[in-house]
C-alpha cells in the first residue's frame, strides 16, 4: 500500500508514520504536488479541515483513540515484506523548485536512524529535542527517531521563547525564517537561554548568528539533502566566531571534490534515485556517488559550500528560480529590464529582492 497522510500535530504525525511502518506499507505527505503527480495512493487518512476525494479517504476523529474492540495486547504486526520495500517517499523542491520524489526503503531508513543516534551529535542525554518542521517532513522522522535511540527526550511541539526555560537543555531544530520569527518581537534577554538551535535549509551569516547566540546557549550549522540525509556539522557558541563552514564531515559519510569542485557525497541511508525520473536519476546518481550539483571546498577539516552548478536561491529552504520571476516582472507594463536576487544583509523573509530598470 502507499498511504497518504495530511497532519500538522506532532503526536498524531508521528504515530500515523510508525503505524505504517509495522504494518508494512509506505506513506507519502499528502499536498498539492502529490496530487497532481497522481500518486497510486492506496489510502488517505488526515486530521485536518481539507476535503480529499477518492476511494479509502479516513478523516481522524476521537474514535482513533479510542483501543479497538476485543483489543487485547501484545498485538503482533506484519511488518514490511522486504528491507528494500520502500517506507517513504521523500519530497525536495532541490536546486531547480520544482518537486522531486524519492523513494527510501526500510533499509535505508533504519541506517539513517541509527547513524543518527551513534552519532549523537546534538541529542543531549537526559536533555529534550523538538522541531519546527512539520511531523512529517523526513527530517523531522529522521531526527526524532535518532532522539528516542539516543535516550534523548522528544518534545512534540516548539514552545515559545518565553517558555523555553521550562525545558532544560532543549535543542531545537528549524529554518533560518522559523528562528528569526521566534525571536521577532523577543526584546534581547540579559542573558541566553539554556537551549540550542540547529539552523538546516539554507546559508546563514555572522551577523545572523551571532544574534541567535544573544538569545541561544548556540547555535548549531549543518550541511545535508534529502538524498543522503545530514552529512556535516558544528556548534557555534561565541559570537564573532562564526567563519563561514557548514561544519565538520560526519562520521559514516565519504565524500569527494572534483576537479570542477563539485561536492559528491556517499552514506549508508543515501537513496537510489528518483521517481519516475530516470534522466535526473542518471545526472546526480554516479557510480554509487550522490553528485549535490554543490561548489565546495575543505579547509582545515571544515566543509564550505561556495556555490551552486544551478543558479536558483535557497531562501529559507525554499528553493527559487530567480531567471522565471525576472521574466514575469519584465511583463509588467514599464519594465524594461530585471534581476532577481538574494540579499544576505536582511532577515530572510525581506531577502529576495529585484533590480528594475523601468
Amino acid at each position: 500500500s502507499l498511504v497518504g497522510l495530511d497532519c500538522t500535530e506532532g503526536p498524531v504525525g508521528y504515530a500515523l508514520a510508525l503505524a505504517v511502518a509495522v504494518n508494512g506499507a509506505g506513506w507519502v505527505n499528502l499536498n498539492k504536488a502529490v496530487m497532481n503527480a497522481q500518486l497510486p495512493l492506496t489510502h488517505m487518512v488526515h486530521n485536518t479541515p481539507k476535503e480529499y476525494v477518492g476511494k479509502n479517504v479516513f478523516k481522524i476523529d476521537q474514535d482513533w483513540f479510542r483501543p479497538p474492540t476485543g483489543f487485547k495486547p501484545p498485538i503482533s504486526f506484519n511488518g514490511y515484506k522486504s528491507a528494500d520495500s520502500v517506507w517513504m517517499l521523500a519530497q525536495s523542491s532541490g536546486t531547480t523548485g520544482s518537486v522531486k520524489f524519492m523513494p527510501i526503503t526500510y533499509k535505508q531508513w533504519f541506517a539513517r536512524a541509527t547513524d543518527l543516534e551513534r552519532r549523537a551529535v546534538r541529542f543531549p542525554k537526559g536533555g529534550t529535542f523538538c522541531s519546527h518542521y512539520s511531523p512529517l517532513k523526513s527530517t523531522s522522522q529522521s531526527d526524532v527517531q535518532a532522539a528516542i535511540l539516543n535516550g534523548t527526550k522528544v518534545l512534540l511541539h516548539v514552545p515559545k521563547y518565553e517558555d523555553i526555560a521550562n525545558y532544560p537543555n532543549l535543542v531545537i531544530m528549524g529554518s533560518l525564517s522559523q528562528f528569526e520569527f521566534m525571536i521577532k518581537d523577543v526584546a534581547e534577554p540579559a542573558k541566553p537561554l539554556d537551549a540550542s538551535i540547529n539552523l538546516n535549509g539554507s546559508a546563514v551569516s555572522v551577523q545572523q548568528i551571532d544574534r541567535f547566540l544573544k538569545y541561544f546557549r548556540s547555535v548549531w550549522v549543518e550541511y545535508g539533502a534529502t538524498e543522503t540525509t545530514k552529512t556535516a556539522m558544528k556548534e557555534i557558541t561565541e559570537a564573532g566566531t562564526y567563519n563561514g563552514s557548514v561544519g565538520y564531515i560526519l562520521p559514516g559519510t565519504e565524500f569527494k571534490i572534483t576537479e570542477e569542485r563539485e561536492l559528491l557525497l556517499r552514506t549508508a541511508g543515501m537513496i537510489s534515485g528518483y521517481l519516475n525520473d530516470a534522466e535526473l536519476t542518471a545526472k546526480h546518481f554516479k557510480d554509487d556517488w550522490f553528485h549535490t550539483g554543490d561548489l565546495a571546498r575543505i579547509e582545515n577539516q571544515e566543509l564550505f559550500i561556495e556555490g551552486r552548478q544551478s543558479d536558483s536561491l535557497n531562501i529559507g529552504g525554499v528553493k527559487i528560480n530567480p531567471a522565471a520571476i525576472d521574466a514575469v516582472l519584465k511583463e509588467i507594463a514599464g519594465i524594461k529590464d530585471a534581476m532577481t536576487f538574494q540579499n544576505t544583509d536582511y532577515p530572510t523573509y525581506n531577502q529576495l529582492q529585484a533590480l528594475i530598470v523601468a
